[in-house]
């Protein structure tokens, strides 16, 4: 778990925290909650989300979004079309939009949580 990795201190100025786990996001997030009340006020977290892969711990996208509500933490989408020529090409990125109530998750899904309570990042 994270807070076994890093010093209080280290965990006090981290800025961003980036998880891509495939699959196992369940997992990190449990060992996220006893330091994320410690981060930083403008600390974002990047997750990449296989939400059907959630199930196999018992749990759904909406607990995903319910662990960072709890900590005040609001849910942004960052479009990624998982496509491996873009890798090669230059293209423009638009900003994370916040996360609409009707949204359906596709299989993987890329998010940024913020405490940032506004339309786009």
């Amino acid at each position: 778990p994270l807070f076994e990795l890093l010093t209080p201190d280290e965990v006090a100025k981290t800025r961003l925290i980036k998880i891509d786990v495939e699959g196992a996001e369940w997992m990190v997030l449990q060992g996220l909650i006893p330091i994320i009340s410690k981060l930083r006020g403008d600390t974002e977290i990047l997750i990449e989300v296989a939400h059907k892969e959630l199930s196999r711990f018992g749990k759904s996208f909406s607990d995903v979004l319910e662990i960072f509500s709890t900590f005040g933490f609001y849910p942004y989408l960052l479009r990624n079309e998982y496509n491996h020529i873009d890798c090669l090409y230059h293209r423009k990125i638009s900003p994370p939009t916040r996360l609409q109530e009707n949204f359906e998750p596709e299989p993987l899904v890329d998010l940024v949580f913020s405490r940032v309570d506004q339309q786009s990042l």
